[in-house]
């Protein structure tokens, strides 16, 4: 049994994304907005809220770069439905000498949606996957998405030698690391892409197509405890399914699926020790949902509902697992502390 609390922490119209990152030593939950909105710090352990910035919005992710404090680097510009052709990479650092926040673009990249920076011996690398290539109007999906791989270099307003290591993924919405695996997950209407992330900075990253379905989101553990990765997918983009796929005679087979609106939220791994998936849609009961593995067989349970989840991060701090939720349908952001229910 778990025992999970609730605390809204803010209002954030259209909130978004969130992620935590260290500053000046103390852990900070960051949230932002997808429309023209904020992006907010919130110290962890006193509740002290700053404001990075109160404009442009349109921040799809925050992510921290790896091993610097109080650095980080976050998209703007990418506002709903889609309207991302002036989308932006910036590159947000904090002064300890002034006590303030510096923000300067780095990168142009339209219709950037996921990102994330991984470092391989000593390097900082950028992966950086696009939605689209360009649109006419909001439905229109005749230009594919691009995966951009690119060193980082050691003045981050250098040449990043951004390359396009893979092309033609279709509404290109879902990602997820596993580093350790060695290697991250792409996905759209063409399927989920696996692709290997090389020993040295100047490998190959080499592309596989893992699951041959279209494919909105993804996120990797081993649930059932047999030493094996299980992947859980949202089926169709902003879709109505949530798979568990297990590797069966050398491909990935659907072994649980549950009803999901709208899913847009999925994580996996382990709360307290415990691997489970985390899932949430944004219609319908707008619920949040957690699936374990228990006596043989898959259990789901409520964590909230009403809420609309945009995304999602656990983080563990003194003992407790706890889930950070850009609840959007809601304008909140909000942490929930799982503990043990003795």
């Amino acid at each position: 049994m778990l025992n999970i609390k609730k605390k809204k922490i803010d209002n954030i119209n259209k909130a978004y994304a969130v992620n935590t990152l260290m500053v000046d030593g103390r852990l900070k939950l960051m949230a932002a907005s997808e429309g023209r909105g904020a992006l907010k710090l919130y110290d962890y352990e006193t509740g002290e809220q700053e404001t990075i910035w109160e404009k442009p919005g349109g921040t799809m992710n925050i992510v921290p770069i790896p091993g610097r404090d109080g650095e980080f680097l976050a998209t703007q510009r990418f506002f709903p439905v889609f309207d991302a052709r002036n989308s932006v990479l910036v590159y947000g650092r904090y002064g300890k000498a002034t006590g303030k926040w510096d923000v300067k673009e780095v990168l142009e990249l339209p219709y950037l949606h996921r990102f994330d920076v991984i470092e391989i011996d000593g390097k900082l690398i950028f992966i950086g996957a696009s939605l689209c290539s360009g649109k006419k109007e909001v439905q229109d999906w005749s230009k594919p998405g691009k995966l951009y791989i690119g060193h980082i270099p050691g003045s981050i307003f250098g040449d990043w030698d951004l390359k396009v290591a893979y092309e033609g993924i279709t509404k290109n919405h879902g990602y997820w690391l596993q580093r350790e695996q060695n290697c991250f997950f792409v996905s759209g209407v063409e399927g989920m892409f696996e692709v290997k992330i090389p020993n040295t900075p100047q490998g190959e990253f080499s592309v596989n197509k893992a699951i041959d379905r279209e494919i909105s989101d993804m996120a990797v553990c081993d649930i059932d405890g047999d030493g094996v990765c299980e992947i859980a997918t949202i089926e169709m983009f902003h879709g109505n399914e949530l798979a568990i796929n297990k590797p069966i005679d050398g491909k990935y087979q659907k072994v649980f699926c549950h009803p999901i609106e709208f899913g847009h939220v999925i994580w996996g791994g382990e709360i307290l020790d415990k691997p489970m998936y985390i899932v949430g849609g944004r219609r319908g009961d707008c619920k949040i949902e957690y699936i374990t593995f228990e006596n043989g067989r898959y259990t789901v349970s409520l964590l909230d509902q009403n809420v609309g989840p945009s995304q999602l991060s656990v983080f563990e701090s003194n003992g407790e697992s706890v889930a950070l939720s850009a609840n959007r349908q809601q304008n909140e952001v909000a942490v929930y502390t799982f503990k043990k229910a003795f």
